[in-house]
């Protein structure tokens, strides 16, 4: 019973690969995690659809955004499945 319950506490902290992917999905201009729909430059750096529209080059490598936001279907998927697991564990960001 005491094994049950210190797993069950432990897994209410973000581990160390939960904390990485968030640094991960953070955006480098309003550091704020992102959240579908996540945009990126032509050279696969991502930042969030807000900041997309308020920048006119990419944050990271300065190349010129295009005018068509470009979406990172791969982040998405993440940061809603991060999403999930951090609604399981009741540690929203």
């Amino acid at each position: 019973m005491e094994a049950r319950k210190r797993s069950r506490d432990s897994s209410a902290e973000p581990s160390n690969s939960t904390r990485a992917l968030r640094e991960m999905l953070q955006c480098p201009v309003c550091y704020c995690m992102m959240a579908p729909p996540i945009t990126q430059c032509q050279q696969g750096h991502a930042l969030c659809s807000s900041c997309y529209a308020c920048v006119g080059k990419c944050p990271t490598c300065r190349v010129e955004l295009p005018e068509a936001p470009i979406r990172s279907l791969a982040l998405e998927q993440l940061a809603a499945s991060l999403r999930a697991v951090s609604y399981t564990h009741l540690t929203l960001p």
